[in-house]
Order: structure tokens, then sequence, then C-alpha cells
């Protein structure tokens, strides 16, 4: 079994985080950690012919939809970092 590396007051302390800092901290762990999974989650991802957006077998094609989403509500509604292309 794994020992957790957080103290109930850091738990309790990230409980009380915006979940924009919640995802922040998310996607920067998986970058450090998952390398290979976060590229494959902002990389692929193309349209299909009824026009709805699809994951390929080079990834999910989340940098996509977050600059969509960006372009509808504004830059920085959802931030991540730029970097991660192969």
């Amino acid at each position: 079994m794994r020992e957790n590396k957080y103290t109930p007051e850091d738990l309790k302390t990230m409980q009380s985080w915006s979940l924009e800092r919640k995802i922040q901290v998310t996607q920067t762990r998986l970058k450090e950690t998952h390398p290979k999974l976060y590229n494959y989650c902002l990389n692929g991802g193309e349209y299909d012919d009824e026009g709805l957006w699809k994951p390929t077998r080079d990834g999910l094609g989340m940098r996509h939809v977050f600059d969509e989403l960006n372009r509808l509500y504004g830059d920085g509604f959802i931030k991540y970092e730029q970097g991660g292309e192969e």
C-alpha cells in the first residue's frame, strides 16, 4: 500500500482551493509525472463527418477544446501550458 504524502492539514488546505487552482495543480503534476500521458491528453483529435470533436489515435485533443473554450469565454478561461507538442 502506498503511503499518503499529504498530511491532513495539507488535504484540508487543498480542499479549500478554487477549482481553477485544483485543475492547474493536476495538470502540472500530470505533466511532471506522466509527460507522455499529458501530451496524449493535449494533442490529437479531429472533427468527424457530423462536425463532432472526437479523439484520434494521436490523442484526445484537449488543446483544441481548451482553445475553443478560451475563444468563446475569453483568454484565460482555461489556463494550460502551451508546451507538450510532439
